[in-house]
């Protein structure tokens, strides 16, 4: 009995000396049990019990060395001199079949702590069974079914009301037709109507010095700074281009039509038979 409590004493010493590693290794890494749960899913109470060298309260041996070495591998520690370690530590009795090799019901520990079955009881209690999930699942069917009937009864009546209504000579559906889309219209066209017969005639007159260009049927015609109170006129076969400096300093009148919201700062007014474009 005395060797038999001294090898027990022995185990429990190296059990706790790999759980003071472990949480060593751990606080090293400022890590907490749940942060470690959260990492590599070992429940939190494995967790402990491997640190505090009571795991064999809670696992069987071909647990606990699992969980041993995968935390272990978490931690960056070589798990085989560890688990070299561990099977001193937890011998089966002599005699005694494997815990890993046991029925169920030889099996005297427990996997798990007893405040842990609850838990699991409870989380039992809240699944669904699976015949209630049948027949939520065929309630449901039904349900879509008796919608569908409705829908096409609702339909054919509308249908026939329809046709009834047309045998009777009275419209039930008035299409409209789509409106033609209106082109937009571009806020830089100005539109004159000059006749094919007649030339293509501008008039210029500055409300103060400004530079001005005429190009009259892309040829460069007039290039200089006009002074305020100038009169300028131009004519053109097929286009006439003003390039001016400050527009906002310019009145242009195109064959006697007063040209407006000509804009602000530089710009080129190209001006042919369907109208003025401003550039």
């Amino acid at each position: 009995m005395e060797h038999t409590s001294r090898e027990t004493q022995t185990s429990r010493v190296v059990m706790e000396t790999i759980g003071h590693i472990l949480k060593k290794a751990r606080e090293s890494k400022s890590l907490t049990i749940a942060e470690v749960n959260k990492k590599t899913r070992i429940h939190s109470e494995v967790l402990t019990a491997l640190e505090e060298g009571m795991c064999d309260q809670i696992l069987s041996y071909t647990y606990a060395k699992s969980f041993l070495k995968k935390y272990c591998d978490f931690l960056g520690l070589d798990p085989r001199e560890i688990l070299t370690e561990y099977p001193q530590a937890r011998q089966e009795k002599a005699g005694e079949i494997p815990m890993q090799l046991r029925p169920a019901e030889v099996r005297k520990e427990p996997l798990l702590k007893p405040e842990i079955k609850p838990a699991i009881e409870k989380a039992r209690a809240l699944t669904i069974p699976r015949d209630s999930m049948k027949l939520v699942f065929w309630g449901g069917a039904i349900i879509v079914a008796i919608m569908l009937v409705f829908g096409l009864v609702f339909a054919a009546k509308k249908a026939i009301g329809a046709v009834k209504a047309r045998s009777k000579g009275r419209l039930v559906h008035t299409i409209q037709p789509k409106k033609a889309a209106q082109p937009k219209k571009d806020p830089s066209f100005r539109e004159f109507y000059i006749p094919k017969d007649a030339f293509i005639s501008v008039t210029i007159k500055t409300k103060r010095s400004v530079l001005v260009k005429v190009k009259r049927d892309d040829l460069l015609v007039m290039e200089r700074v006009l002074p305020k109170g100038s009169r300028e006129s131009f004519k053109a076969s097929e286009k006439l281009e003003i390039y001016a400096a400050k527009v906002e300093a310019i009145d242009v009148t195109v064959n006697s039509k007063p040209a407006t919201s000509l804009g602000k700062g530089l710009k080129r007014l190209e001006i042919t038979r369907k109208g003025m474009r401003i550039r």
